[in-house]
């Protein structure tokens, strides 16, 4: 009786242990995707506000330079190719420049 006892509470020890070192493996694996994709999403981050910073300088310089051009009597184009009469930009629309 007492071997049947000790065969049950090995296997279920052995079951047991199994569980917690398969839990462990997907909480470790769960950690490492999360970690992973936080580092992305900061990465992201990053990218995304110096991009905001260089579209900043641009506009500014955008406009800084149409004040310029106005007086001259031309605009920049769409592709920022300084040019006169009818333009044919490559976003395929066209529109006359002053």
């Amino acid at each position: 009786m007492l071997r049947i006892l000790s065969f049950v509470f090995i296997f279920y020890f052995e079951h047991a242990m199994i569980n917690v070192l398969s839990r462990r493996a997907t909480y470790d694996h769960e950690r490492k995707v999360y970690h992973d994709h936080l580092e992305s999403l900061q990465v992201m981050d990053k990218e995304y506000r110096t991009m905001a910073e260089e579209v900043a300088k641009l506009r500014a310089e955008l406009n800084n330079t149409a004040n310029v051009d106005k007086r001259a009597g031309t605009f920049f184009c769409c592709d920022t190719l300084l040019c006169v009469g009818l333009c044919t930009c490559a976003y395929a629309y066209a529109h006359v420049h002053a």
